[in-house]
């Protein structure tokens, strides 16, 4: 049995994500952020040394790194339908944009999108990594045209690795909560066009596979990862 440490508020959301669409059995044990630092705690050590999420116990390995975790997961228990196959003529770019997230995308979407809560960055750094972020958009934008989804033509893992990046960064660059649809035209970032990508982001949450799991899960964690995949930014939060 896989066991994953979900921490809230956390990249595991993508694990439960993988493990319900895919159908991969596991168990989970939750762990609570500090109210006051927002880290993990103490008792997420004990699974992994860096107290990180996701951390899965799998196969007789402590694994940490989301996209390795996905990878190992799809091929090793699913029936590998969220995987691209060795011999597909787009497995290269499925093992890139799969990684893509937490390698190429994730320091400049991370530091700027925390960096309001930490009382900003200087202006040079700010500015370096902004335009950053405006090209890594540009380029899902240009890989996404006449696309339903990232690669294959069909839903994969790397989909769920990269929705969790645009996801939190739409909450965290807005104080209300908002609907990611189709409807969406601009929002954050300049108020730059975002269509394409919402229009990605959207058939993402929207499968009805989750949504049915959903219903008949009780779990609070597997609720809270629910409701975002049926549309509403998990970390947003409403500050009126």
């Amino acid at each position: 049995m896989i066991k994953l440490h979900h921490l809230d508020y956390s990249r595991s959301s993508r694990i439960i994500w993988l493990c319900e669409e895919g159908g991969i059995d596991y168990e989970m044990a939750t762990y609570h952020r500090d109210p006051v630092t927002r880290r993990s705690p103490p008792e997420l050590a004990e699974a992994h040394r860096l107290a990180k999420a996701p951390t899965v116990d799998v196969d007789g390995v402590t694994m940490v790194e989301s996209g390795a975790i996905i990878e190992y997961l799809i091929e090793r228990h699913s029936d590998g339908a969220l995987g691209v196959a060795p011999d597909h003529p787009e497995r290269a770019k499925y093992l890139e944009w799969l990684h893509f997230a937490e390698g190429t995308m994730g320091m400049s979407f991370i530091i700027t999108g925390i960096a309001p809560m930490l009382g900003g960055l200087p202006e040079i750094m700010g500015g370096f990594l902004q335009a950053e972020v405006d090209k890594l958009l540009d380029h899902l934008e240009i890989e996404l045209e006449g696309k339903d989804f990232l690669v294959a033509d069909k839903f994969t893992g790397a989909d769920i690795n990269l929705h969790y990046m645009l996801e939190g960064r739409a909450a965290l660059g807005s104080s209300t909560v908002v609907r990611i649809a189709p409807a969406i035209s601009k929002r954050w970032w300049g108020g730059r066009a975002i269509t394409r990508r919402w229009n990605w982001a959207d058939r993402c949450c929207c499968r009805g596979l989750v949504r049915g799991h959903c219903e008949e899960r009780s779990d609070a964690a597997i609720q809270s990862v629910c409701e975002c995949r049926s549309g509403l930014p998990r970390f947003a939060r409403n500050d009126e």
